[in-house]
């Protein structure tokens, strides 16, 4: 954590508490908690996880489609900073879906457990610890999966051509913004985060 400015004005607080008035630009924030429940409702609340998850799919499929407009063809010499800049974006937004995907996972497991349970309770404790030991599963299934992907993202390179390769990721990446969407984000779905 950086050192604290003398001009800007600090805000005491107690573990597990929170002051709204910490997160205010122009504080220093003296009691980091982004694993306290407050602290994180008051974020996913402004933002939400499905949000920034069907952000950063529809900014790798931006990005890929750049890299293809900026591929060599036709006799054309393509682009090569160009083709780098929307690498390099690629990577960017794949690592803040990464982010929040796996931010959403004990967000979506959390909410299911809870539905129409008071806190507090016996019942709403033990179910709490139920959603995160299921969260913590799936968690490390889909760290599992997604590690499959360097697998067939080179294996698509060695046996299609780098064209329809971009191109079915810019599909897959469609299909996720859809998926999300549907299940996540939309009104009404049964799992928003």
């Amino acid at each position: 954590m950086s050192p604290a400015r003398k001009d800007a004005p600090s805000v005491e607080g107690t573990a597990g508490s929170y002051h709204p008035q910490q997160y205010r630009p122009g504080h220093t924030i003296t009691d980091w908690e982004p694993e306290n429940d407050l602290f994180r409702e008051s974020v996913d609340k402004r933002v939400g996880g499905a949000r920034v998850t069907i952000i950063s799919f529809a900014g790798m499929a931006v990005s890929v489609v750049g890299v293809i407009n900026f591929l060599p063809s036709g006799g054309g010499q393509g682009n090569f900073w160009g083709f780098l800049g929307c690498f390099l974006a690629a990577f960017f937004f794949s690592g803040i879906g990464n982010g929040s995907t796996f931010r959403q996972i004990p967000v979506i497991f959390r909410s299911q457990h809870l539905k129409g349970l008071e806190e507090g309770t016996p019942a709403h404790a033990k179910v709490v610890k139920q959603a995160e030991t299921e969260s913590a599963a799936v968690t490390g299934f889909t760290s599992a999966i997604a590690a499959y992907g360097f697998f067939f993202i080179p294996a698509m390179f060695a046996n299609f051509a780098v064209t329809s390769s971009l191109r079915c990721f810019v599909g897959f990446y469609v299909t996720c913004i859809g998926l999300c969407w549907w299940f996540y984000a939309r009104k009404g779905a049964e799992s928003p985060s």
